[in-house]
Formats: structure tokens, C-alpha cells, sequence
């Protein structure tokens, strides 16, 4: 069962409270799509439900629905519709207040549909919940329904609605070749010369072209002022008109003025520009809650970070099949925080044999999946738990092989938390790890399970400020490097990328790498490249304070690519109108 169809049954108007607890159930909504996988059953998504701060109403709900999913076995169709009816009548459909007039009506044509649906008792024929509701969904999609408005004084009607009715005056539309006479679409599983002997509907094109030719000269006869048009274009291309408006006489078909949108709108007098790049700056002095993603929107785009960081706006999580991108990272991060608490140094690490250290590493594992399963209140399958605990073994011995190339350290601190001080603005940082190298510097790690962007370090903005941030809160004198650390399941693709003092360097080569791309972005040295960022940060921070706020990212396609604000900045319309000539 699809997420989004749960959380569309969540959002129901059509619900018993679903006007009224409409705001807390789209909450429930939000927090199903950031913790739940993409579950293969209702009971999955239930028992997940039933973990949030439920009303009563939708308690109820689910109730019912769970034992609706619960029943069994192959029933008639009348005992179905009872039970569909039954249901309806638990969940409150179609839901609080009176309804109108459409929706009156609506309610009364599904009623009649599980009455028809009923009547196939008859038949004999037993079926399964599933069946009887495709077989009623099938029932509904395939059956006309017009609104009952007789005191309107037009009427939209379809072609076989219109049968045996008289008009003061008639529009038929939408009259083309491919309409009226309609092409023939044979059924596939039935031989077509068997459907053309029987005179079966759309069997062939001279069946349709008497179909059509008698709804034709049915609707000549239905009113004393008849209009007949056809489309200019569909889909940008120009359709041929229906043969049977030859020799109709033809109509002047100018607008009057006051119908022409365009006209309406011009006349409304010449747009107003408006070029509103600045929200409310922050009172000074009053903290502001947030991470180091504040710098990164803000270097990003200033109106992304107003967006996520003032406005609090984002997009609703998009399901995955099993543990998504972020999930697997968090699990990576805990076991590699569990394993160094038990391991404290790279010498005694070096003392490890292969056995234990798998048997250590598949404890951490489960430990682990046990700590992310509780915090995110997800309960993995048996299986899938068990293919999650040998990948992260797996991740784990190819990392540990990484990490015996570096000559001795000490892990220091594991998610350390610091609240410091850039510019305007007070935030807080988080190191993945700290380590201590044999002279006491401090390297600063922050893992990483995707591909880390090293580039982004000597951006002239730094897109990637949370290692750059707190590294530059450790003395200088004691400040030896910063590391991505890219772990992965592969031995070839772990790796630590990043910047690091010179006389702490264990590979020549990366050092030459380091050194030239120093110079390639115009940093004379490691140190000049800390003051870029100290500089850079700074003036960043000051524009978020400021409530700088233009639509203006740094690249379109690092900023936009997975922007979720793109509906709302219109970037791209904008766009589209300086390119159209």
C-alpha cells in the first residue's frame, strides 16, 4: 500500500472530523512520511498510526478499517455491499456538516450503485473483498453522473445525455473528425469479424459513422438555435472538423470584449513590479534556534534559508522501499560511535584479529538498528533487520581498514555539540568525531555515506559550512585538519578527503592534491584558507541576520536541482520567460 494513499485518507474532508482535526491529522500525515518506509500492507501502516497522538475520531477510523482488511473468505455481492455500507456508515462518510447539493446527490448515486451492485446476487457468484471492490470501483468509473440542476438555466450535458431532450438553443462542442464519427476501437479479445457481424459498439468505422450520423441529425432536431464548433488546436495541433458541419453555414466567432481574458486583463491597466528581496531582519540580541544548514541554505540561495529557516516551510518526505538514504547513514554513524567507545585508539585497534572484531561489529550492529528502530519508532522485519546488520558489518570491517593507514590517534569526542558564535548569529554545531593525533592537535571528522563535496570548502560562499564552522573554534595552534570520512561497504570507495596541516600529513600524494588545489583557488597556504572561511562564514551569517532574502543562488544547478522551494520562488517560469524570444 502506497504512503501517499494513506496520507490522502488522512487529509479526508470526507471523514468524520476530517474538516475539524484537519490541521492535527496532516501532522500525523507529515511525521508517517519521516519515519515510515514504504509498507507493503495496511496492518504495517496501522500499527505506525496508532503510534501518534491519535483523536478519537480517528481512532475509530482505523478501527474500522482494520477490520475491514481483516475480513475473509468469498461472499455474494449483497453481503459485501452491507459490509461496504457498514463501513461507510463507521468512518462517517461522507463526512461533517450538511452537504450540498452536488455532494447530496453524489452520496445518493454510490448508494444506488451498492444497491445494483447487490442485485448480482443472482448471478451466484461469490467473490473476494478484493474483488467485490474492484468490481464496484469498475461499476463507478464506467457509470455517467450529471448534477440534477433544474433551476439552472444552462445545462453541460454529454452526448448520450442529451438524448430525447428539447433546448431553447444547443452549443455542441468539440466537434472534430476524431469525435464525431468517433474512429472504431475493436474490443482486442474478441475476434472482430464475430463483433462486426453482431453489430457490436465501436466494432467498425462504418457502425460508428451511422452511430454518429443518427446523434447528429437527433441533435439538429433538439432546438430552434443551434451553434456547432470545433477546437483550434489540441495539444498544438490543428484538428480537421467534423464532416457532418459541411455546408452549415458559418458564424462570426469574435468575442465580445468583455469575455476575452487577455482583453479583461489588459484593461485592468499595466502590471505593478514589485521586487521584494528582503524579510525581516532578526531582533539583535534575541538567539536564533539553528543548525549549521542555516549558513549552507543561505550560501546556497538567500531565499532558500529564509524559506526553511524563517518560514519553517518543506516539503512532505517522499516514501522509499525500505530504509532510505538518511536512514542508512544514522545507522552507519551509530555503529561507528558504538565501535570507537569500545576501541578509544588506533593502537588498540591495530591489536584486533578478524574474529573478534566481526563478532564485535555484528553486537554494534544490532545495537545499533535496536537504538535507531526506537527512536524513529519503526519496527523492521526480521529479515530486512538481518540484511541491515550484515551491511553495516560489512561497512564496518572495509573502514576499519581505512583507518589502520593513519598513524596513531585517540578518539576524543563522538557527536560533540557546541552552540558558537559567527557573525550576528549564535548556532549550533555537531563534530562526528574528534580525534587527538601523538602531538595532542586535534583533527576534526564528520562521516559520510554518499559523496562528500570537497569543492564546496573553497567556494567562494562555502556550501558545506559545518566542518569549516567548527573547526575554526579549536585553537589554532591545536588545529591539525578537517576529514570528510566517506564509509562505505566497498573498501575502494572509503576514504578520507579534506584539508590537513602539512606536518600532520600521512600521504604524500594527497598532500600534492591539497597543496595544488590551494593554489588553484588563490589560498597561499592551510592558513589562508581558514581566514576564507572565518571571512566567508561571517558574511553569510550577516546577510541571514540582515533577512536578505533574493531569489539568487550561487549555481543553478548545486542550489536548485533538489530545491524543494522551487514552487514557491518560481525560478524557473522566470526563466522560461527570458529565454521565450
Amino acid at each position: 500500500m502506497e504512503l501517499d494513499r494513506v496520507g490522502l485518507l488522512l487529509r479526508s474532508p470526507f471523514l468524520r472530523g476530517g474538516q475539524a482535526e484537519g490541521g492535527s491529522r496532516a501532522v500525523v500525515d507529515r511525521n508517517l512520511r519521516g519515519r515510515a518506509q514504504r509498507a507493503d500492507s495496511w496492518v504495517r501502516f496501522s500499527r505506525l498510526l496508532r503510534t501518534e497522538n491519535l483523536t478519537e475520531n480517528l481512532k475509530s477510523i482505523l478501527d474500522a478499517l482494520d477490520q475491514w482488511v481483516e475480513l475473509k473468505g468469498r461472499h455474494l455481492p449483497g453481503s459485501w455491499a452491507e459490509r461496504m455500507a457498514n463501513l461507510l456508515e463507521r468512518v462517517g462518510w461522507p463526512g461533517d456538516g450538511v452537504p450540498d447539493r452536488r455532494s447530496w446527490q453524489a452520496v445518493q448515486h454510490l448508494l444506488e450503485l451498492l444497491q445494483q451492485f447487490a442485485s448480482l446476487d443472482r448471478i451466484g457468484l461469490p467473490m473476494s473483498r478484493s474483488e467485490a471492490v474492484s468490481h464496484l470501483a469498475r461499476q463507478a468509473r464506467e457509470t455517467d453522473f450529471q448534477v440534477d440542476r433544474t433551476e439552472s438555466r444552462v445545462q453541460v450535458l454529454g452526448l448520450l445525455e442529451s438524448a430525447g431532450q428539447r433546448f431553447d438553443s444547443l452549443w455542441v462542442m468539440g466537434l472534430t473528425d476524431q469525435t464525431l464519427p468517433a474512429p472504431a476501437a475493436p474490443n482486442p479479445f474478441i475476434p472482430i469479424a464475430l463483433q462486426v457481424q453482431h453489430r457490436m459498439p465501436h466494432a467498425d468505422a462504418d457502425r460508428e459513422y451511422q452511430f454518429a450520423h443518427t446523434s447528429w441529425q437527433r441533435l439538429l432536431g433538439s432546438a430552434e438555435n443551434i451553434v456547432a464548433s470545433w477546437p483550434v488546436s489540441i495539444e498544438g495541433a490543428e484538428p480537421r472538423p467534423s464532416p457532418f458541419l459541411a455546408g452549415l453555414p458559418t458564424l462570426d466567432a469574435d468575442l465580445a470584449v468583455s469575455v476575452r481574458p487577455h482583453a479583461v486583463i489588459s484593461a485592468g491597466g499595466r502590471p505593478e513590479r514589485l521586487d521584494d528581496s528582503a524579510g525581516n531582519p532578526l531582533p539583535p540580541g534575541r538567539p536564533f534556534s539553528g543548525g549549521t544548514n542555516l549558513l549552507k541554505d543561505q550560501a546556497l540561495c538567500p531565499f532558500r534559508a529564509y524559506l526553511h529557516q524563517r518560514l519553517r516551510a518543506e516539503c512532505l518526505d517522499e516514501a522509499e522501499v525500505g530504509i532510505d538514504a538518511m536512514g542508512r547513514g544514522n545507522l552507519v554513524h551509530l555503529l561507528l560511535q558504538y565501535f570507537w567507545e569500545r576501541m578509544k585508539t588506533r593502537d588498540r585497534l591495530a591489536t584486533q584479529t578478524p574474529g573478534p572484531l566481526a563478532s564485535l561489529l555484528e553486537e554494534l550492529a544490532d545495537r545499533a538498528i535496536d537504538s535507531w528502530q526506537k527512536r524513529e519508532r519503526v519496527d523492521l522485519p526480521p529479515r530486512q533487520r538481518r540484511v541491515e546488520q550484515q551491511r553495516l558489518v560489512r561497512t564496518g570491517l572495509a573502514w576499519i581498514e581505512r583507518e589502520l593507514e593513519r598513524p596513531g590517534f585517540e578518539v576524543l569526542a563522538m557527536e560533540e555539540q557546541q552552540e558558537v558564535a559567527v557573525g550576528d548569529l549564535r548556532l549550533r554545531v555537531r563534530a562526528d568525531r574528534i580525534d587527538m593525533l601523538e602531538d595532542g592537535s586535534r583533527l576534526v571528522i564528520d562521516y559520510k555515506t554518499g559523496k562528500p563535496e570537497l569543492d564546496a570548502w573553497f567556494d567562494e560562499r562555502v556550501t558545506e559550512p559545518q566542518l569549516p564552522l567548527y573547526s575554526l573554534q579549536i585553537s589554532a595552534d591545536r588545529f591539525a585538519g578537517a576529514f570528510f570520512a566517506r564509509v562505505h561497504c566497498r573498501r575502494s570507495d572509503c576514504d578520507y578527503l579534506g584539508v590537513i596541516r602539512p606536518e600532520h600529513a600521512w600521504d604524500e600524494r594527497r598532500l600534492a592534491r591539497q597543496e595544488k588545489k590551494l593554489a588553484q583557488m588563490g589560498h597561499d597556504s592551510f592558513q589562508g584558507l581558514l581566514e576564507h572561511w572565518r571571512t566567508t562564514l561571517e558574511g553569510v551569517a550577516n546577510e541571514f541576520a540582515r533577512g536578505h532574502a533574493a531569489v539568487d543562488p550561487v549555481d543553478l544547478d548545486k542550489s536548485c536541482r533538489y530545491c524543494d522551494g522551487l514552487p514557491v520562488c518560481r525560478l524557473l517560469e522566470k526563466l522560461a520567460q527570458v529565454e521565450t524570444p
